[in-house]
């Protein structure tokens, strides 16, 4: 009788501990830590246009989690600008960028829809700034990757 207790305890604290459980993806390292100009371009054009998606379905609930997915690729450009001279500029306007990533994520959250296409189309115009900086073969290469292995990219 007291082992049944003792099983039926533990059954009530796994069952009432799963709530605490993250079902949270794990994100790729190539997303949170570019290696490449060319991963960190990749990143940012997928969120925007997933991003660009969610606001056409009006799913503005999801969009602050996706657009913060180009925080670490804006970080990591600055130091992968091939000019020296560039990179002050670009500093410059990654701080921009994270303005409108800002504005994008505030926006929804307001449920603006206006003003989040709006920040985003800013963001855009931003990235377009920022790419002037890189050649434009890594600002428009598509990466594949599997996250099954993770050491087989084809980009």
């Amino acid at each position: 009788m007291r082992f049944v207790r003792l099983i039926a305890f533990a059954l009530v604290v796994v069952l009432s501990s799963a709530q605490f459980v993250s079902a949270d993806p794990v994100i790729p390292a190539n997303i949170l830590n570019p290696k490449s100009a060319a991963e960190a371009w990749n990143v940012i054009r997928l969120v925007t246009k997933n991003v660009e998606l969610l606001l056409d379905e009006n799913r503005l609930t999801e969009v602050p989690v996706q657009i913060s997915y180009c925080s670490p690729a804006l970080r990591a450009l600055p130091r992968m600008v091939a000019e020296p001279q560039s990179i002050k500029q670009v500093k410059s306007q990654i701080v921009r960028a994270f303005t409108s990533v800002n504005a994008v994520a505030i926006s929804a959250q307001q449920n603006n829809l206006v003003g989040a296409k709006s920040a985003l189309a800013s963001f855009r115009s931003v990235l377009d700034n920022v790419a002037q900086s890189f050649d434009p073969k890594p600002v428009g290469a598509d990466i594949f990757f599997c996250p099954m292995h993770s050491d087989f990219r084809v980009g």
